[in-house]
């Protein structure tokens, strides 16, 4: 494994050796759930599982993580299911007021990324990325 590993790293090099690190970023998604239902949670052994009737369904949320090849971390930018979706974003202005400062948020049906969230994505999280750039 540790040779394939080597042997793409330097493909991917001599292709792209100019380019600065700065000027490479990685993005990558993942999903996070929460409030899973009993069969999926962790609980302490001999202690209950049960959740109320209201949590039988999980929620979840999308991270979206960007660093640049440099070690810069650059953006946190999470998507989450709104209770009550608004066609075309931010949902819940009272909700989005208690999360924490220094990411970027937005909403989704299904709370994947999709090609309105991938456009905002790039547009909130641009000068993070890149200083001052334009699209």
């Amino acid at each position: 494994m540790v040779l394939l590993r080597n042997e793409f790293a330097a493909q991917i090099w001599w292709r792209y050796y100019e380019c600065d690190l700065h000027d490479i970023i990685n993005v990558d998604e993942t999903a996070v759930y929460y409030e899973m239902p009993p069969g999926k949670i962790w609980y302490e052994k001999g202690k209950s599982s049960q959740v109320d009737k209201k949590q039988k369904h999980s929620d979840r949320l999308n991270a979206v993580l960007t660093c640049r090849a440099d070690g810069m971390w650059k953006a946190s930018y999470f998507v989450y299911c709104p209770r009550h979706p608004v066609p075309g974003g931010i949902s819940n202005m009272n909700e989005l007021s208690t999360y924490p400062e220094g990411h970027y948020y937005d909403d989704q049906e299904s709370a994947w990324m999709d090609g309105r969230l991938w456009d905002s994505y790039l547009r909130c999280c641009r000068h993070t990325l890149w200083g001052q750039v334009s699209f």
